[in-house]
């Protein structure tokens, strides 16, 4: 998810923040992540870069406790906020928060409990009916067609070639040597 947001992010020309392990920052910065962090002191750093402004768009794969600080580093009033969290526990690698973009939030925010900042929440979960292919045919459109123009191209880390392979493709994963996509060849 962090490549291919970052991906996307620089056709829209956003400052990016990455969050990563500290071996990946050379990678983050080189896929275009302008601000390569780790996650010790990573909300701190964040409003420092921004001179205490925050981000409009942040994306959390992990959820939990980094939901939490993530969300207080939305950018107050003007345009519409977004955070975006499919939970999941992976780790922090692809935690990333964009200075741009749309709505979206997998968290529960009840508008009641507003704190002012004008920020918009979009709910999505994959398997929900929205992410059908019938409902999300014009996106994925969107997407072949910058993929054909060259402003997007999936990043594959490595491919593993039998199925036989499948334990050392998910070590792989599993111990955060991956920066990209790793694929089980048949």
């Amino acid at each position: 998810m962090g490549q291919a947001a970052i991906q996307l992010a620089k056709t829209r020309d956003c400052e990016i923040f990455g969050l990563a392990s500290e071996s990946k920052h050379g990678f983050l910065k080189s896929q275009g992540c302008q601000h390569a962090l780790s996650s010790a002191d990573y909300v701190n750093e964040v409003r420092k870069l921004t001179n205490g402004r925050g981000v409009d768009l942040i994306l959390d794969p992990v959820g939990g406790k980094t939901w939490t600080e993530s969300y207080e580093l939305l950018a107050p009033a003007g345009p519409p906020r977004s955070f975006w969290s499919v939970g999941g526990g992976f780790g922090q690698e692809a935690q990333l928060g964009a200075r741009s973009g749309p709505a979206v939030s997998h968290q529960k925010v009840e508008p009641a409990n507003a704190d002012g900042r004008q920020q918009n929440h979009l709910g999505l979960q994959y398997g929900s009916p929205f992410c059908e292919a019938r409902s999300t045919g014009g996106a994925v459109s969107s997407l072949v067609g910058m993929y054909e123009a060259g402003q997007i191209k999936p990043h594959v880390d490595r491919t593993f070639s039998r199925f036989a392979e499948a334990a050392a493709a998910h070590h792989y994963i599993h111990d955060r040597k991956a920066k990209g996509k790793v694929l089980l060849i048949p």
